[in-house]
């Protein structure tokens, strides 16, 4: 099992990449076709993950300056548990992120113990707007599970691209994914945005798609919110797909622990 050694970096990047970039916006194919095939496809993909345990070079920009760290990793199981561990240049530790399912606890080197923070919301934690659950659904290569209730339309073009759009009151989610093949149901998502309003809240590209255990992974996830001007990339060197990971690696030994 690869040791998790670095995926707190990925916290405390989101916390400090920021970028003046917007980026390419999906843009809608001119075709409408049946929604429920695709529909079908992103649900069948999100429930063939388990688990993820990855290294990873992750690089962040904030105000046109870029930030490297060469060894990151990320262990994600299924979408209920995140943990996150960072190392510094000499190996010394400089962040260790956990969501155990119920609560985020989060250690620094300047802590004499763990600090909790109830739910899985990461605002408060590390200063990125998005939840636990989400960012480890990202980080595998998945979309953030859509609230029931939404309205579904979707659009191909002759490009093999498709996009599912979501919407619900002034709320729109955009999942883009390569065309099915006929009696094909393996959706590779590789876009995704979420939106209030006109506001573009979070962007997420694949790509570099590999297939590991029957399951195909984004080898580089590029991950922006535009409203915090942030932006992250994530280049996979060494990853586990679909692996039995005990409750026993979602623990964290810091001391006394906190709340806020």
């Amino acid at each position: 099992m690869i040791r998790v050694l670095a995926t707190t970096v990925l916290s405390l990047v989101l916390l400090s990449a920021c970028s003046q970039r917007r980026g390419v916006e999906i843009e809608l194919p001119s075709q409408e076709v049946p929604s429920p095939p695709y529909l079908q496809a992103i649900d069948a993909r999100r429930q063939a993950f388990a688990s993820l345990e990855a290294v990873a070079h992750v690089q962040a920009r904030r105000s046109g300056k870029k930030q490297s760290f060469e060894s990151v990793a990320i262990l994600v199981r299924a979408h209920e548990k995140l943990k996150v561990e960072a190392y510094g240049p000499t190996g010394q530790p400089v962040l260790e992120l956990l969501w155990n399912g119920n609560d985020v606890l989060v250690w620094r080197p300047d802590d004499s113990g763990l600090v909790s923070f109830r739910g899985s919301d990461l605002t408060q934690p590390i200063g990125v707007a998005l939840a636990a659950e989400d960012l480890g659904a990202l980080l595998s290569g998945n979309t953030p599970e859509i609230p029931e209730g939404t309205n579904a339309r979707t659009y191909c073009g002759s490009d093999d691209r498709c996009v599912v759009v979501f919407r619900k009151g002034d709320r729109r989610w955009l999942v883009q994914v390569k065309a099915l093949k006929t009696g094909s149901s393996d959706a590779a998502v590789t876009a995704f945005e979420e939106y209030r309003g006109e506001k573009l809240i979070h962007r997420a590209r694949f790509d570099q798609f590999e297939r590991d255990a029957a399951y195909l992974l984004p080898k580089r996830i590029i991950l922006d919110q535009p409203g915090q001007r942030t932006s992250l990339t994530v280049e996979y060197e060494d990853v586990e797909i679909n692996v039995p990971v005990p409750d026993t690696e979602f623990s964290l030994s810091r001391g006394e622990t906190r709340s806020r």
